[in-house]
């Protein structure tokens, strides 16, 4: 019985209790605050906490805290109280009390208000608050002041008597605490009501209803508003030091001590609780989401998101914290913690013991795991040994390790550097015996037996699965040892946790980085990746609870697995119970209790906590740039110039328990119906189109849960008077008068100078001459009149634009048309670059494609030694055959058609085009019902004409028209050869 009977006298220990307190969020300077002395703590309407210190005001949204100092325009840095009245103001008293207030994201004072000069209370405001008549009311100890910024009225009065405190009251009556004696002033008298000794600064108020609660000292006055009546003097309990602070809810009146806060029950006024010892608590505040605040003299402030969430915790005596690094459940029902410095703790119904029972001796090192054997004995490893304890015997081997285990035989397994074996009958030669302990260096401990060493790699976890195979989780991998032999890695990640489940016969395994894998007879069965967010969680350890359930703890929070293999899912509770993306070491669940392992201790949240909602959050949009300038004013409609169409949208929901978690849904109406989702907290919309808008935009948590109502704002951007109707109507109209009055002046200049020119003409050359240039002429002024069908038929297709509001291909079609009148009236002389030919042609075709869609392809192919822009040709002779092309062989063609346009040199030193259709064909065409045209014979001859003159030399004719027929005699279309004379182009 030798090894269950060591002396552990020689084992230093102790025992203490860990401090029980609700889940504590602490913030100070190193955080955002401006300094850790904070005088109140005020949430606004909007939703926002705000922060009275010494050294200026902070705002805090949950992520970040905005601090104003009197460089913001602040009256004075030290501020110890505010107020927000009905239009939305928040009143600061200062310690110079002059007032000064914040509003449309920026604080007014007396720089930038006239009304606010002069207006001094000449020491600290002690009170501000708004009666019903909607005046502001400021006091200090000596003065009154009421000031109306919508009336442009202020009033200061010298009070008759000192004034330590000042309430409002319905109608005119203020009430007052002077002195010793309470009461009501009104006209700048004094009215006394009650008395009563002991009062001492400093003196702290809060009204719920008709009762007024007053505190300082040791003292708690409760004082109805209405009968005027003293309803009960009540003397705080002795561990009550100084109040300085009260604040009254639904269930409870809590005072601000400096030593701690104390809750006491609203209806008996009983001590429930007493919080933050050693603090001092200069005010209290219950935020929306249920959440309480504790503003501190010395630490900044304190936040509880979920009271129903305890935390224990110990410090040593240095004042750090034990850190909690592993948990394990006991057959019995108590719940044992793993923790650094060599402690441990168990847990036993509300009380935590926590323990110091490894040699004092030895490093102070931390217990990496706990099993509970059937024997009823309980393992304890860390790097300093092994700790066993069975009922009150203790016994430490002087074994390292990471875990341990016990197999049904009582034989030993640990892990760390490797995996050792130690049989049951072997382990009493690895006790640690107070002689050794007096007598050796510590690491001759560890080396005077060492284990039997089974494998050599690192093991963090050991597990045993139905078969008797030892599993273990390692920083390579997942192995397993059986038969004396080392398995390859099952899994090449590295595995933080391996736990075997008997009922299922499944074995679980929590890598660090890369997932969880559920493995069925060492096959994979399933596995899940862990997130939060886009980036994966490191995992720390794994668990199941009574009902089967696994839960993980994360460095990022908790996570619950959902579903069988297979059909595996997770639900994140990082964030649902308002402890935010906490490291959690170890976790256990159990009595419907879930047990978080911290850094900061054990903390301790019901289960049915993680299946609360949390409260709609509020929304609102904060900023408005209009192409890049700020604008704040956004209760109100807003008309934007057509200019003023760059718009950034900045908005804000506010959750201090999800603020991490939030995520925004936002539409523009007039520019999109669908909600669109994101995770930022900005919209911007460039060159919006004139109209009328309507901007929201919601957010959502982590329990997807939506504001209640979208915050919106609507707006209308104007339209410039060149894109209304009318505008454009008038300039066609002009455009068209224009067109119309250039031509007929240019057909009666060129008539003029023809006639000029054939009377002067004597010999045939200059008949000749005379004879070109009137084919020139005619030919010209058939293309200034063009074809009044073409003209007409773009006249309404424009209109049709218009009236279906087609701004943008109405004005593309009026560019190529001008274009097209343009290039017809410029191209007068004879011979022009073919490169122009081609533009024209290729707008012509580009507003028949327009009129007659998907019904045209165009091609052009020029010879590799053709220089477009470097030869002349003859103006205009290409697109008579092309329209000819368009409206008789392609347009009546029920399917797509295709023109080809083809240049080359011919052998007789003239440029020969080819111009070939796939239409109907000639005879189709001929047989087709339509108005008598006499616009494109007369081009072709006038054509054939100028060619016959150009070419000079060459009798042959210029123009050869061929049908295009297949084998069976079927219409292909109709080719067109055309001999054009050309020049080069002359330089300079």
């Amino acid at each position: 019985m030798y090894r269950f009977l060591i002396i552990i006298c020689f084992l230093g220990f102790a025992s203490s209790v860990a401090a029980q307190q609700p889940y504590f969020k602490n913030y100070q300077v190193r955080d955002g605050l401006p300094s850790n002395q904070v005088y109140f703590i005020h949430q606004d309407s909007k939703g926002y906490v705000w922060l009275c210190t010494d050294l200026g005001v902070s705002r805090f949204d949950g992520a970040r805290f905005t601090n104003f100092t009197t460089a913001d325009g602040l009256s004075d840095n030290e501020v110890f109280s505010c107020f927000e009245d009905k239009s939305g103001r928040l009143w600061f008293a200062t310690l110079n009390g002059k007032p000064c207030f914040f509003q449309d994201e920026k604080i007014h004072s007396e720089l930038d208000l006239p009304l606010l000069k002069d207006f001094s209370l000449g020491g600290l405001i002690i009170s501000i608050f708004q009666e019903e008549t909607g005046e502001i009311v400021m006091a200090s100890a000596s003065k009154i002041g009421w000031l109306n910024l919508d009336k442009r009225l202020k009033k200061l009065e010298m009070t008759s008597v000192a004034t330590t405190q000042l309430w409002p009251l319905p109608g005119s009556a203020l009430g007052i605490l002077s002195s010793k004696k309470l009461g009501e002033y009104e006209n700048g008298q004094f009215r006394h009501q009650l008395s009563f000794d002991g009062v001492k600064l400093p003196v702290k108020y809060d009204i719920s209803g008709d009762t007024l609660f007053l505190s300082f000292l040791r003292k708690l006055i409760i004082f109805n508003l209405k009968s005027k009546q003293l309803i009960q003097e009540v003397q705080l309990p002795p561990e009550v030091y100084e109040a300085i602070s009260v604040h009254v809810s639904a269930k409870w009146v809590w005072v601000g001590d400096r030593k701690g806060v104390y809750c006491f029950n609203r209806q008996s006024l009983a001590l429930e609780n007493t919080y933050l010892p050693n603090r001092q608590v200069s005010s209290i505040l219950e935020d929306r989401e249920a959440g309480w605040w504790f503003s501190t003299l010395d630490n900044g402030i304190f936040y509880v998101p979920s009271p129903e969430i305890i935390q224990y915790s110990k410090q040593d005596a240095s004042g750090q914290t034990y850190k909690v690094g592993c948990l394990s459940k006991a057959p019995n029902g108590q719940l044992w913690l793993g923790m650094n410095k060599g402690a441990y703790g168990i847990l036993i119904g509300d009380s935590l013991s926590i323990k110091m029972e490894f040699p004092s001796k030895l490093a102070q090192r931390a217990v990496n795991s706990i099993h509970h054997h059937t024997d009823g004995s309980t393992w304890l490893a860390g790097k300093a040994g092994i700790l066993r304890i069975k009922e009150k015997q203790k016994q430490f081997y002087r074994i390292r390790s990471s875990d341990v285990k016990i197999d049904e035989a009582g034989n030993l397994w640990s892990g760390l550097t490797g995996l050792y074996f130690i049989s049951e009958k072997d382990l009493s030669k690895y006790l640690l015996t107070e002689k050794e302990v007096e007598e050796n260096k510590e690491p001759e401990y560890y080396l005077a037996k060492p284990p039997q060493r089974l494998a050599e790699i690192r093991v963090d976890k050991i597990a045993f699965d139905e078969s008797k195979t030892t599993w273990l989780a390692s920083s390579i991998g997942l192995f397993n040892y059986k038969n004396g032999k080392l398995s390859k890695p099952l899994l090449p990640y590295p595995t933080r946790d391996v736990l075997f489940d008997k009922t299922t016969n499944l074995l679980w395994a929590l890598t660090e980085t890369n997932g969880l894998y559920v493995l069925r007879n060492g096959v994979i069965a399933d596995s899940i990746a862990i997130t939060n967010g886009q980036q994966p969680a490191i995992c720390r350890g794994i668990c199941t609870d009574e009902n089967g359930t696994h839960w993980l703890a994360t460095a990022k929070g908790l996570y619950k697995v959902d579903g069988s293999p297979g059909k595996l899912s997770l639900i994140n509770y990082t964030n649902n119970f308002g402890v935010g993306t906490q490291k959690l070491n170890g976790v256990e669940v159990a009595n419907d209790l879930a047990y978080l392992g911290t850094d900061e201790g054990l903390m301790v949240a019901p289960i049915a906590i993680f299946s609360q909602k949390i409260p709609p959050p509020p929304i609102f949009i904060k900023r408005l740039e209009i192409n890049n300038l700020a604008h704040f004013q956004l209760d109100t409609f807003l008309q934007l110039s057509y200019s003023e169409n760059s718009l950034t949208f900045q908005f804000e929901g506010l959750s201090f328990k999800d603020f991490k978690h939030l995520s925004y849904q936002y539409r523009l109406i007039g520019h999109e119906t669908a909600w669109h989702l994101t995770p930022h907290e900005a919209v911007e919309y460039a060159s919006l189109r004139p109209g009328n808008y309507r901007f929201e935009v919601r957010a959502i948590n982590s329990s997807v849960v939506a504001s209640e109502a979208p915050a919106s704002f609507s707006f209308s951007i104007s339209t410039p008077f060149w894109l209304k109707g009318w505008f454009w109507l008038g300039l066609l109209a002009c455009a068209g008068g224009l067109v119309w009055f250039w031509i007929k002046k240019r057909e009666r200049k060129l008539l003029r100078k023809y006639e000029i020119q054939q009377q002067l003409m004597e010999a045939e050359h200059e008949k000749l001459e005379l004879q070109k240039k009137y084919a020139d002429l005619k030919m010209l002024a058939l293309r200034l009149q063009m074809n009044p069908h073409f003209i007409f038929n773009a006249l309404n297709t424009l209109k049709g634009y218009y009236g279906q509001a087609k701004i943008t291909q109405a004005n593309s079609y009026i560019a190529k048309f001008a274009r097209l009148l343009r290039l017809n009236l410029d191209y007068s002389d004879t011979f022009i670059p073919l490169e122009q030919e081609l533009e024209l042609i290729k707008i012509y075709v580009q507003l028949s494609q327009i009129r007659y869609p998907d019904k045209i392809e165009y091609e052009v192919t020029l010879s590799p030694n053709i220089v477009a822009s470097a030869m002349l040709i003859p103006s205009m002779v290409m697109q008579p055959f092309v329209e000819n092309a368009i409206l008789h062989g392609i347009v009546p063609k029920p399917t797509l058609g295709t023109i080809q346009i083809e240049f080359s040199l011919a052998e007789n030193g003239e440029l020969l085009a080819v111009i070939r259709d796939n239409g109907i064909g000639r005879l189709a065409s001929a047989a087709k019902p339509k108005l008598q045209d006499p616009h494109k014979p007369l081009a072709i001859n006038i054509t054939m004409e100028r060619l016959q003159l150009l070419r000079k030399t060459n009798t042959n004719s210029p123009i050869e028209i061929i049908d295009l027929k297949d084998g069976n005699g079927d219409a292909l279309g109709t080719e067109v050869r055309l001999w054009l004379p050309m020049e080069p182009i002359p330089r300079n």
